[in-house]
Formats: structure tokens, sequence, C-alpha cells
């Protein structure tokens, strides 16, 4: 079972155990507070999520699931675009998993650049011209 509580310096939702005795929980803005269960304060103000803890599995043939109205949502597309220029940006301090998923990104889609290069090329023009 967990509890989510908002932190009191950036109002963020804090998730964590509470069948785990007491915690320090710390936001990723800095604040920090010891979350002791037996201390009847601590539910003020807080919901419990009684869902099983979310398993990922992680299995090289697993797709993600992809929501169709994600596709055509703006915000989102511009929020991911700005992760990815940040990502790229700091290349350097990124763990060795992301990299590597960085690098396989851009080789495949210089390999796709390719192949459709030498697709129009071998075509000599038919597809665009119509003349054989």
């Amino acid at each position: 079972m967990f509890l989510i509580k908002k932190c009191t310096q950036c109002d963020r939702k804090l998730r964590f155990p509470i069948d785990k005795g007491k915690l320090k929980v710390t936001c990723v803005c800095g604040q920090t507070f010891i979350a002791d269960p037996d201390n009847p304060e601590l539910f003020k103000g807080s919901e419990i999520d009684i869902k099983p803890d979310r398993i990922k599995e992680k299995s090289f043939f697993r797709m993600p699931r992809v929501n169709i109205r994600d596709l055509f949502d703006l915000k989102k597309i511009i929020g991911q675009l700005y992760n990815t220029g940040y990502r790229l940006q700091n290349f350097k301090i990124l763990p060795a998993s992301e990299q590597r998923k960085i690098i396989l990104h851009v080789v495949c889609f210089l390999l796709i650049a390719v192949m459709f290069i030498f697709f129009m090329c071998g075509s000599k023009g038919k597809i665009f011209t119509g003349i054989e």
C-alpha cells in the first residue's frame, strides 16, 4: 500500500510505501521528511494508493502501448521534442544505457535515409515524373 502526499515546498505529489516502516522521503526539489506510518499527522491531506507496485517487464520484444490521442497531442509532442533536445545536449552525462539508445536511434535513422536515397536514385525519377 502506498501513500500519496504533496511536497510542502513545490506541491509535487510524492508516492511512497507505508508498509515499510519509517522512511526518509526526498522530493526532487530537495525537501525531505520522515514518513512515520504510526504518526496520524502523516495521513492529513494525503491519498492512499492501494494498487500493487508497478512492475515493469524489461523485455526486448515488448512493444510500448500507444494511445491514439497521444499521436495528435501537440503539447505532448513538443514536450518529447524538448526532452530529446535536452538529452542530446547532455549526452556526455547521461547513463550508458541512455547513450546506447540514442546511438541506436541515430544509426537506424541514417540507415533508413541511405536506403531512401538509394531507392530514389535507382528508380531514375519514375516515381515523381511518371516517365518510364
